[in-house]
């Protein structure tokens, strides 16, 4: 009896998914608002001044507009991490993904401002594992092509998980980028 419910159920799922997967795609080549929508930017951000550790790191956002003010991301990391830069200097390279919201507001001269706010966590092993919370203030120039110059400054907080905890706490990240 049990496993009969269990079939009705997944039955009843797979009926209720299958416009989407047959008329999705089409639907959604034919509606341009929805390619509107959808962005991505590339960003060499420097973080860590002064301190001990420092990052060098290249991140991609996939980014999808909720509205013309407001968009959520899904951030993609690579960095290169240098710490115990006045002993040995250790280098370890970390993968990271997460989340982030972003709240923009446009100019008369066709430029933006923008706030976001992205958590992020190092994905497989890597020597030093850690998660980080980024808040940053970003300028987006006006368009004089279909790319985008882009230029933010914020702050980022860090906490290391794992076996190690050589770093962690209040950084400062700069980066430069690409908007489309």
């Amino acid at each position: 009896m049990q496993q009969s419910k269990q079939i009705i159920f997944r039955f009843r799922i797979a009926l209720f998914l299958l416009p989407l997967f047959c008329g999705g795609e089409k639907a959604a080549a034919q509606d341009y608002s929805l390619a509107e929508r959808l962005g991505y930017s590339a960003e060499l951000m420097a973080e860590g001044f002064g301190e001990d550790h420092s990052f060098l790191t290249l991140d991609v956002r996939l980014r999808f507009a909720l509205s013309p003010y407001f968009s959520v991301f899904v951030p993609f990391d690579g960095s290169e991490l240098l710490y115990d830069k006045r002993g040995a200097k250790h280098y370890d390279f970390a993968v990271k993904s997460g989340l982030g919201l972003r709240i923009n507001h446009g100019l008369h001269s066709n430029g933006e401002l923008a706030a976001s706010l992205a958590g992020l966590s190092t994905i497989g092993e890597a020597n030093e594992n850690y998660w980080q919370l980024r808040l940053m203030g970003e300028y987006v120039m006006p368009a004089s092509s279909r790319y985008r110059s882009i230029c933010a400054i914020g702050v980022e907080y860090l906490a290391p998980y794992g076996p190690s905890s050589r770093f962690g706490g209040f950084y400062l990240v700069v980066s430069l980028g690409i908007f489309l």
